[in-house]
């Protein structure tokens, strides 16, 4: 049995992208936060994260627009996960 594609429904779940660093190095990991978050504020990083994403082979924006959404938990998630941050999830 091959596998079956759906064209009209999109699985949505929250799965965050962290960066590490030693626990020493507090100064580096201010200094990335810091610079994330100035690329959130000005704009760059939707605009880079928005290039990668267009470039993704099959990548059609009005598909997205027309599926229907299917938002699931993610039972995987730290206690500590800032999910009321809306700035930091894609939407």
């Amino acid at each position: 049995m091959g596998i079956l594609l759906e064209d009209r429904i999109v699985l949505h779940y929250i799965s965050p992208m962290y960066f590490f660093v030693a626990p020493y190095n507090v100064l580096l990991a201010k200094r990335i936060e810091t610079g994330l978050r100035i690329a959130q504020q000005d704009g760059s990083f939707d605009r880079l994260f928005n290039a990668y994403l267009t470039n993704l082979p099959g990548y059609d924006p009005n598909w997205l627009k027309n599926a229907k959404l299917l938002k699931l938990d993610n039972p995987l998630l730290p206690p500590l996960t800032p999910l009321e941050d809306q700035s930091l999830w894609y939407r």
